[in-house]
């Protein structure tokens, strides 16, 4: 493993944006993923819910439940959603095979009718909107992608006109460990409320912990940026991070995000 996970690590020009440098790809071995979601309507009953948009209404993120990979099945709710539709046509798919090892693809949809993937998908990190029927062309239905076999292993809903995913979810990929720089929490609807926002972690083989836990109030402070100076331990290939909230107040939309500094193994 290299030792440039950390900005004093490295000989760089003192006014060089460190960060810039590594999301511009030019510090070696080192790259930058950011990921973003939202839970539109979390209630004071359930408990905690997943940030993610999940038209079960259950809270709980099922891309994380896949244990074998599998062709992945992707639908959506308006036939205009296809290869010469006014809306979605096209979907790139950007996640993991088996052993986490990354992978994507673009597949055409065709509506109403279940498109299946040409790849296995263990986990799937974000689906994004490639082509549509104009250049303004927005997914004119709510786009389902999950397991074709274990079809309760959803990996995605993206909301109408919204062209991707937006899920606080992400698992480290093969040949990589990560460490955690940021994360935040907003309140994205209702505004008398206060919500309990979390970060979880689960290293492979183990269970689920929680890493952080923070609070929210839409009549005081209703958004969170948590920075760390010194970046949560390293984090091994196949660790699944997410991000939850509860609230005592029905109906409120809490988003939520994270950044995660990614470092080349080197066996």
């Amino acid at each position: 493993m290299s030792n440039n996970a950390f900005p004093d690590e490295i000989d760089v020009n003192p006014i060089t944006n460190w960060e810039l440098e590594v999301a511009a790809g030019r510090i070696p071995g080192m790259s930058v993923i950011h990921k973003f979601g939202r839970n539109p309507d979390i209630d004071s009953g359930p408990g905690f819910e997943d940030l993610w948009n999940d038209t079960a209404g259950a809270g709980h993120y099922t891309g994380q439940d896949a244990t074998v990979a599998e062709i992945v099945s992707v639908v959506s709710t308006s036939a205009n959603d296809s290869a010469a539709g006014t809306g979605a046509r096209t979907l790139m798919l950007i996640g993991q095979g088996a052993g986490y090892v990354e992978q994507t693809e673009t597949i055409t949809l065709n509506g109403l009718t279940p498109v299946l993937s040409t790849l296995s998908y263990l986990r799937l990190d974000r689906a994004i909107v490639f082509t549509g029927g104009s250049p303004l062309a927005t997914n004119e239905g709510v786009i389902t992608g999950g397991q074709s076999v274990t079809i309760a292993n959803v990996f995605f809903n993206i909301p109408i006109g919204v062209n991707r995913t937006t899920i606080a979810a992400y698992t480290i990929p093969a040949d990589k460990v990560g460490y955690v720089k940021s994360m935040f929490f907003t309140l994205a609807k209702k505004g008398n409320a206060g919500v309990e926002p979390r970060a979880l972690v689960r290293f492979p083989g183990s269970v689920w912990q929680v890493v952080e836990w923070l609070a929210l109030s839409g009549s005081g402070s209703s958004d969170l940026d948590r920075q760390f100076n010194v970046p949560l331990i390293p984090i091994p290939t196949g660790t699944d991070i997410k991000l939850q909230a509860d609230s005592d107040t029905n109906n409120v939309g809490v988003a939520g995000g994270f950044e995660v500094y990614l470092e080349d193994v080197i066996a």
